[in-house]
């Protein structure tokens, strides 16, 4: 603990959670003693302590701490971005240990931000699910998650939902076309920027394909917010899906397309 003031001594309140504090030792450099550290005498733990104006003190704590959980698990993840509106789901697992793990709540610390609980049961082979539902207001939100795992352990974790401003979207020209083995098909979307800040010129938009090939993979947006490429169906009979992309500063809008090699 150290006090800056020069002239004032600081009032300090300790909560020590998942620990039980009995006693204590304190070894300070103050003042008065700038080039020794001074030490205490071992003494009852206080819970409300002073220390006194421009002084460093270390606090060696004795206690005891609770039953070790059976099973220690995490958020999956903590902290994730989600556009305003929209949903994004936290997958809980276990990181340590085996058994079972029960959520038995979720709050966040601000209405902007809404959360459910919808598989409640972590275990080394299935994940947990707990919904998040941004509101409108982009912002940072905390919130909180508790469970107890099965000796009856509880824990806490804590994360952040960040909600950016509302997605944008991309139109998709080009859909469920099909051709012959080696045929190019044209396949094109356009970038609507809505109310997520951004500008529908100059936006990278990615390109993927399970099958065939593209003539570009990372294509910018014209001025008009268009972005297009040439899918050269492949030599196989079969569907071909491409996946388009835009940014993630733009809430990260996707379209798919399903076209079929004959």
């Amino acid at each position: 603990m150290i006090n800056k003031d020069p002239a004032s001594a600081a009032e300090v309140q300790f909560t020590l959670n998942g620990f039980t504090p009995s006693q204590f030792k304190s070894y300070t450099i103050s003042q008065s003693s700038p080039n020794a550290i001074v030490a205490s005498g071992q003494q009852a733990w206080l819970g409300t302590q002073s220390f006194a104006p421009y002084t460093a003190t270390l606090l060696v704590i004795a206690g005891s701490q609770p039953t070790t959980p059976s099973a220690e698990w995490d958020l999956n993840p903590e902290s994730v971005m989600v556009p305003a509106g929209l949903t994004v789901t936290l997958a809980p697992k276990l990181i340590s240990n085996t058994g079972t793990v029960t959520l038995n709540s979720a709050q966040p610390d601000s209405s902007s931000i809404s959360m459910s609980i919808s598989a409640a049961t972590i275990t080394s082979t299935q994940n947990g699910a707990i919904t998040v539902r941004a509101g409108s207001t982009p912002g940072f939100y905390h919130f909180t998650v508790t469970g107890t795992d099965g000796s009856g352990v509880a824990q806490k974790q804590g994360g952040w939902i960040v909600v950016s401003n509302p997605e944008a979207s991309l139109a998709k020209q080009g859909d469920n076309q099909s051709g012959m083995h080696g045929t190019t098909l044209t396949l094109s979307v356009t970038l609507n920027p809505g109310q997520s800040g951004g500008s529908a010129t100059g936006a990278s938009i990615l390109f993927t394909t399970n099958a065939g090939s593209l003539s570009q993979r990372i294509v910018p947006t014209d001025s008009s917010g268009n972005a297009s490429v040439t899918l050269t169906l492949p030599a196989s009979t079969g569907t071909v899906t491409v996946t388009a992309e835009g940014p993630y500063g733009l809430g990260h809008p996707v379209a798919t397309f399903t076209e079929t090699s004959q």
